[in-house]
């Protein structure tokens, strides 16, 4: 199983609420999910590559929204995270 860092940003000329609460939601059901900031979630454990991570949160974006998927290594830098950091330590020791 691996560990994938997920960030998109919503094209938010218009409402996209609903567009992001299916993000989220697709996100969530790929497995146990941290959620370390605003749109930016780290799947903790998924069995689906950063292709396919993408590919099926792809379904949910207009062509002027953006989407980054990338495989987490273990090694990682913070600043001002405290609350956080010691989740992430967790995650990228499991």
């Amino acid at each position: 199983m691996k560990k994938y860092l997920v960030s998109f940003d919503l094209d938010t000329k218009e409402d996209r609420s609903a567009d992001y609460n299916k993000v989220r939601d697709s996100l969530l059901g790929m497995g146990e999910v941290c959620k370390p900031l605003s749109n930016v979630y780290i799947l903790v454990s998924s069995t689906i590559d950063a292709v396919g991570i993408r590919n099926s949160l792809q379904s949910f974006l207009k062509a002027s929204d953006f989407i980054l998927v990338v495989e987490l290594s273990g090694v990682y830098a913070s600043f001002n995270y405290v609350s956080v950091n010691e989740t992430i330590k967790l995650i990228m020791n499991k």
